[in-house]
């Protein structure tokens, strides 16, 4: 995960664009419990445990500011629900091998 200065004043610089243009603006480092030992592939980009969790709060921050029902298992989204399961099994094989996919100290 990059941490230098040059990259939180990118984010902060970022963040006051979309909150000068009326939007919330959502660094999931700091909601979702992203642990970067384990969340992230490399130094720059989350493995599948870590964009569950990013996708899980903004989707539950979606579903409460929008009110957006829940489609799961409803005609019309068995695709999604066949997408779904899929993801749930590459999801849990990162999951019990963690070693493998998750970033280590010089990679």
């Amino acid at each position: 995960y990059i941490t230098d200065d040059g990259y939180f004043a990118k984010m902060n610089y970022m963040k006051d664009i979309v909150e000068l243009e009326g939007f919330t603006y959502l660094n999931t480092l700091d909601y979702a419990g992203i642990d970067v030992a384990t969340d992230y592939f490399d130094s720059g980009h989350s493995n599948i445990l870590g964009a569950r969790k990013s996708s899980d709060l903004l989707g539950q921050l979606i579903s409460e500011e929008y009110k957006i029902s829940d489609k799961r298992n409803q005609k019309g989204y068995e695709s999604w629900d066949v997408s779904y399961e899929t993801f749930l099994e590459n999801y849990n094989e990162v999951n019990n091998n963690k070693e493998a996919y998750t970033k280590r100290d010089g990679d």
